[in-house]
């Protein structure tokens, strides 16, 4: 799959200590422009969230989260977030070299 990063915006949140920014890709081969994809330290490396949105399941009230963009075949979707965390792992560590 070929993925693109297009930015990577800093950032940090009162909420979570380990949320490190949020990536903008670019999916080359479906033409799709992702943003919002929080991104956050991990023991051993990086965890990547796509953007999502909350709702109330009707039937328990419950609120749930649900992606904004996700590939119907898990395995593109495994492949995108992996790809994507390669990226950011990549960005990351020039700019800690630099």
């Amino acid at each position: 799959m070929k993925i693109e990063l297009i930015e990577f915006y800093p950032g940090k949140s009162p909420k979570n200590k380990n949320f490190v920014g949020n990536a903008h890709i670019y999916l080359i081969d479906a033409d799709i422009d992702v943003r919002g994809i929080a991104v956050f330290r991990i023991k051993n490396g990086y965890f990547v969230r796509m953007p999502d949105r909350f709702s109330k399941d009707l039937k328990t009230g419950k609120e749930v989260r649900f992606p904004v963009i996700r590939f119907a075949n898990n395995m593109k979707q495994q492949a995108m977030i992996k790809e994507v965390v390669r990226l950011v792992t990549e960005h990351l560590n020039e700019k800690k070299n630099a």
